[in-house]
């Protein structure tokens, strides 16, 4: 991890300045790497490689700006946003939020903390908007952005389900997901369906299986009687570029489970140091007498409160708890809506 010198603050005045548009933010990137490496639980979903899917490209309605809080030439806290102006009022938000996923107000400490707070706040006073910032944590920077924003708003809580694994907890899997298992088990004995799970870890081989997974999640979308995201060129695009990133930097997992050989269900997942994130997950509808998905993940989290190296599974974003595997905690964020 990457440490910045906890002096930085200390000794020297806060500057704030304000960049928009993509090269604008794109030519900081080296830097809001290395502020988010120095920040420990930052989550990949606030950092660089998360961002960029979001930044680099954006939409034709879409613009992205960065707000830095600087100590002498280094950069000590920030925060990207991206407007997007395409209905009646231009709308504000934390770049990679748009889906609920975790952003963040980026700050070495306290005090660099909260002059980010009062620079966005300032900033987003500064024109007629909506905007929605978060989920975040709550911290220095929330509570000065608050205090500072002149206009109501609203402050929703969120809790995103995880499951911590500790031996001395129960995971909190409902005797109905048990159940649900219970009886895929059974109905593959009964009809003599093979089952096979594999995991590939290496980013290039991930990438080659994208047509593919797009093809199953789309088709799972319809299925279930809802519009697909990914029927949306833009969308389609940005969980594209996501995907990429990921991959590239060796963060992203992928879980298959094979029924007869063919593939009945898949996992995306984040290895986040000691953490492990579910990024989604689908099934062939075709299978879905064997709850494949269930089966998947239910692998998927064994090994994850079964490993050395991990501490937690999450799942991302504030999913409705009857939907969920099992979980046995919840990360305490807020989301803060307003209108100027």
């Amino acid at each position: 991890m990457t440490v910045l010198d906890p002096t930085l603050t200390c000794a020297q005045p806060l500057a704030v300045n304000v960049r928009v548009g993509t090269a604008a933010v794109m030519a900081d990137s080296s830097h809001l790497a290395k502020l988010a490496a120095a920040i420990p639980g930052t989550p990949i979903t606030a950092r660089w490689p998360w961002l960029a899917a979001s930044v680099a490209k954006p939409a034709a309605t879409e613009q992205p700006w960065v707000i830095s809080v600087r100590a002498g030439e280094e950069l000590v806290a920030a925060a990207v946003l991206l407007d997007d102006a395409s209905g009646s009022v231009l709308r504000t938000t934390l770049a990679g939020t748009a889906e609920e996923h975790r952003g963040a107000l980026l700050a070495v400490d306290d005090r660099s903390a909260g002059r980010l707070g009062v620079a966005v706040a300032d900033a987003l006073m500064g024109e007629l908007r909506e905007f929605t910032i978060g989920p975040v944590h709550q911290g220095p920077a929330v509570a000065a952005l608050l205090e500072q924003l002149s206009v109501g708003v609203i402050v929703d809580e969120v809790a995103v389900p995880v499951v911590h694994a500790d031996p001395s907890v129960p995971i909190g899997m409902s005797h109905g997901v048990a159940r649900t298992l219970r009886k895929a088990a059974n109905r593959m004995a009964t009809d003599r369906v093979h089952s096979e799970i594999a995991v590939i870890e290496r980013g290039r081989e991930i990438t080659a299986m994208l047509p593919m997974l797009e093809s199953i999640s789309r088709d799972r979308d319809i299925a279930g009687g809802r519009p697909s995201p990914l029927d949306d060129p833009y969308r389609r695009r940005l969980w594209q570029r996501r995907v990429l990133s990921l991959a590239a930097a060796d963060v992203l997992r992928l879980a298959m489970l094979r029924l007869n050989g063919q593939l009945a269900a898949y996992v995306l997942g984040i290895e986040d140091g000691v953490s492990y994130r579910v990024l989604e997950g689908r099934y062939v509808a075709r299978w879905a007498r064997y709850a494949p998905g269930r089966v998947l993940e239910a692998a998927v989290l064994d090994a994850a409160v079964g490993s050395e190296d991990l501490t937690m599974l999450d799942w991302m974003t504030g999913i409705a708890p009857e939907t969920l595997l099992a979980a046995n905690d919840a990360d305490a964020l807020v989301v803060i809506r307003g209108r100027t």
